[in-house]
């Protein structure tokens, strides 16, 4: 009988612990809600890195692949203007290992300490001969009064 209570337990907190790691939709989109009106913390974490000898289509098409490996979606990628932009991610929390969106010691205490979520905004343009690729990061936390 002990057994059977304790096989019992493990599986509800087994479904509780998985449930946990889920983001349902409604979840996602009241967060968006309650966000305040400030102006976001924005960091630029990237200077501009300029590359040789690749047309601007193809540059484009790596970033994107890199912000989906990184689980991030594409809001808006337009190839003549040159900017991909993302939706909003929230922040990685620290049992989310496989998650590469939070860098260094600070980043990862702040998304498990907070609710944050970051926007990616890549701009793409020609100078001379290159092309070069400024990130701009913008991280968000939600501010309840």
């Amino acid at each position: 009988m002990n057994t059977v209570k304790s096989s019992l337990f493990l599986a509800c907190a087994a479904v509780c612990l998985l449930a946990g790691c889920a983001s349902p939709v409604a979840r996602r989109s009241s967060l968006v809600a309650r966000v305040t009106s400030h102006e976001p913390r924005v960091t630029n974490f990237v200077e501009r890195v300029c590359v040789a000898n690749l047309e601007k289509r193809r540059v484009m098409q790596i970033a994107e692949e890199v912000l989906s490996e990184m689980y991030f979606t594409i809001a808006k990628a337009d190839v003549e203007s040159g900017i991909i932009r993302t939706r909003p991610l929230p922040g990685a929390q620290v049992f989310e290992f496989w998650r590469s969106d939070s860098i260094g010691a600070f980043n990862r205490a702040e998304a498990n300490l907070h609710s944050i979520r970051r926007i990616v905004e890549l701009d793409i343009s020609r100078q001379g001969q290159n092309l070069c690729i400024g990130c701009n990061v913008k991280t968000q936390r939600l501010n309840l009064p």
